[in-house]
């Protein structure tokens, strides 16, 4: 997971990454909680061509991990969507 940050942000400039994970004291190991994504070619892409309107959403995820997945979308000139970000988060609240 680091080492997709660290490519990410090497290979898209502009792009913030945030990865927060917690040590588990019973499990005796790091445990991750979530992470965010707003890549630098989609955050010109949005400024240069999309109507300025921002959608957001977010699903539930089903798999051993759980939690869910945000997103935020815009339109561009096609009325396609558009994802600006997204995050994977452990539940959905302020702090998240």
């Amino acid at each position: 997971m680091w080492d997709y940050e660290v490519e990410l942000r090497k290979t898209n400039l502009g792009t913030t990454v945030q990865i927060k994970c917690d040590y588990n004291e019973v499990l005796q190991q790091t445990v991750f909680q979530r992470m965010y994504i707003y890549m630098g070619a989609l955050k010109k892409g949005f400024k240069a061509g999309c109507m300025p309107l921002i959608g957001l959403d977010g699903c539930h995820l089903k798999n051993p991990y759980e939690g869910q997945l945000l997103s935020a979308i815009g339109l561009d000139v096609n009325n396609m969507t558009w994802v600006i970000a997204y995050a994977q988060v452990e539940v959905e609240n302020k702090e998240s």
